[in-house]
């Protein structure tokens, strides 16, 4: 895993597609090599999600079994971190199977892609 930030990714195309009903289809006018470093990149912020999670989990699990629980109130902030985290996870994961898709069917990305443009 490496530890670079989601804001060095390459996914700031996706916000200029306001009325966009297909998943993720801003990024169908991106080039094949850069939805290719996109596809990577989500892929490896969903993993970096989970692999957070579940290491929020672990010291959870860790704490309890070692005595020394902590509050209800900060139980429930961890809980919430890990809900977050693994929705992060999902919306990473998407984002890396659309650009994946769309870079292995470019007809389908120019189709939409024009679509967006009419």
């Amino acid at each position: 895993m490496t530890t670079s930030r989601s804001g060095d990714r390459p996914i700031c195309p996706l916000s200029d597609s306001t009325n966009a009903t297909l998943a993720d289809a801003g990024i169908t006018r991106l080039s094949r090599d850069r939805l290719d470093a996109m596809s990577g990149n989500a892929q490896e912020e969903s993993e970096t999600c989970l692999d957070r999670a579940f290491l929020l989990l672990r010291l959870m699990q860790h704490t309890l079994e070692n005595g020394c629980p902590p509050d209800p109130s900060e139980l429930m902030t961890i809980a919430q971190h890990i809900t977050q985290l693994l929705q992060d996870h999902e919306r990473w994961h998407t984002l890396a199977d659309n650009a994946a898709y769309y870079r292995d069917h470019r007809q389908i990305a120019a189709r939409i892609a024009a679509l967006q443009t009419s």
